[in-house]
């Protein structure tokens, strides 16, 4: 791999991607936002965080299922729409768009064989209940979702590790995994957030409670800069930025800013099959 180029390279992949999402979701009026540290990134820097290398967009379960079809029929090469059903071995709740002619393999995910390109996340805004009992349903069902699709085994903690393989060993055993992850699914997404006053939305870690808000601040898309280019985002980002993060215009010391890449193999010039055996 060349390691004469970084996180600037990655990052100009990742918009390349960004755009491709926005131009077939403005082309077919499917609503989006740019999120979390895109979101952040777009009204503290303008643009990327300066230390991050990824970029997160949210839509509502129709808008997200709307955006399924359409990506799958209609993403030129080398974009990708990865979800479970484009891409078997794919293990996350929520879809991304990659560019396959690029390379971004992470730690957890590296003796997986699956699309491993640089990429753009894709969450699910869902309704929130405001019966208690229905909430913590929904809070559980999206955790087992999470855990029994997406869980990578603890690697160091050799009493966490037991116990995970022992509970996954259990219900590999009687077959019944993919039962359990369909009908959590299932029960998860059943709140169409356009029916609720409150909305969530589950995240590469599930944190129910954290991206729990008012649906008014996330409200109606709108307009906002990024690194030059329009894209929309939530109706209210201040609001929504310190929901999140607190003090978000406060950056965190440099000690905190993760400068390197999060990927432990990337490429922007090369595709993840000339690293890995897919």
């Amino acid at each position: 791999m060349d390691t004469n180029y970084g996180k600037q390279e990655v990052q100009e992949k990742i918009l390349e991607i960004a755009c491709e999402i926005k131009h077939l979701c403005e082309k077919h009026n499917i609503e989006y936002y740019i999120s979390d540290g895109s979101c952040l990134g777009a009204v503290r820097h303008g643009g990327f965080i300066p230390w991050d290398d990824d970029f997160d967009m949210i839509m509502t379960y129709e808008n997200y299922k709307k955006f399924a079809e359409v990506a799958k029929k209609e993403l030129p090469e080398p974009f990708f729409y990865q979800d479970t059903q484009t891409d078997p071995n794919y293990r996350s709740v929520f879809a991304k768009v990659r560019n396959s002619d690029t390379t971004f393999i992470e730690e957890n995910f590296k003796h997986i064989k699956m699309n491993h390109g640089i990429y753009v996340d894709i969450f699910i805004v869902v309704g929130v209940p405001s019966n208690a009992i229905l909430k913590n349903l929904q809070r559980l069902s999206g955790f087992m979702w999470f855990f029994l699709q997406e869980f990578i085994s603890p690697r160091r903690n050799k009493l966490k590790k037991a116990i995970c393989s022992a509970v996954f060993g259990i219900v590999d055993f009687l077959h019944i995994r993919k039962f359990l992850i369909n009908r959590c699914k299932s029960f998860y997404l059943s709140f169409p957030a356009e029916k609720y006053d409150v909305w969530s939305y589950s995240m590469g870690k599930f944190n129910y409670n954290q991206t729990t808000m008012d649906a008014k601040i996330i409200g109606r898309p709108k307009d906002i800069l990024f690194e030059g280019i329009t894209f929309k985002t939530v109706e209210h980002p201040h609001e929504y930025c310190e929901h999140l993060y607190g003090d978000y215009m406060t950056p965190p010391p440099e000690d905190k800013r993760g400068d390197k890449i999060h990927a432990e193999i990337f490429d922007t010039n090369k595709s993840y099959r000339e690293y890995v055996n897919i």
